[in-house]
């Protein structure tokens, strides 16, 4: 064999080895967000009414509890766990966007105000936003997280 096909046989040899080595470390990551439940657990006011919908009033604080388990259903604590708001509201603590660590119980809360502007001099909302909750403390080597999405519904202010 000439040094030319040795060097390319070589380089095909490392090439593969290298593409089976990451699609090993990226199976494993998505085998171990799978492994992984998010689950919304309740939607209620401070107070602790669940509401069919919530008004878009920019008063009313919304609690969002969400609770993460493993695979046999036990509560993981300890995680990091996040929340991306999409819509006219925003998350305390956060913007659109909040980090929170799991408890012993696996609970992980949040509380968020759907709020209202003024555009064009019509009053403007989103009456169902939308959420991700995303577990971005299971991911390893690549960005594989178990994930869930909610939605809230709202009324108008």
């Amino acid at each position: 064999m000439s040094k030319k096909l040795k060097k390319i046989h070589i380089t095909l040899i490392t090439v593969a080895v290298v593409a089976v080595i990451l699609g090993s470390l990226y199976l494993f990551d998505v085998v171990r967000a799978k492994s992984f439940k998010l689950e919304l657990c309740s939607l209620t006011t401070e107070a602790g009414d669940a509401l069919e919908a919530f008004p878009a009033d920019g008063r009313m604080r919304i609690c969002i509890a969400i609770k993460l388990t493993d695979s046999s259903g036990k509560p993981v604590s300890g995680h990091t766990v996040t929340l991306l708001a999409d819509g006219s509201g925003t998350i305390i603590n956060g913007g659109q966007m909040c980090n929170a660590q799991s408890d012993s119980e696996g609970m992980v809360y949040y509380k968020y105000v759907a709020e209202t502007y003024i555009e064009d001099e019509y009053i403007v909302w989103s009456p169902t936003p939308k959420f991700k909750v995303i577990d971005v403390s299971n991911s390893v080597f690549f960005e594989v997280n178990a994930k869930t999405e909610f939605i809230i519904p709202l009324t108008a202010p």
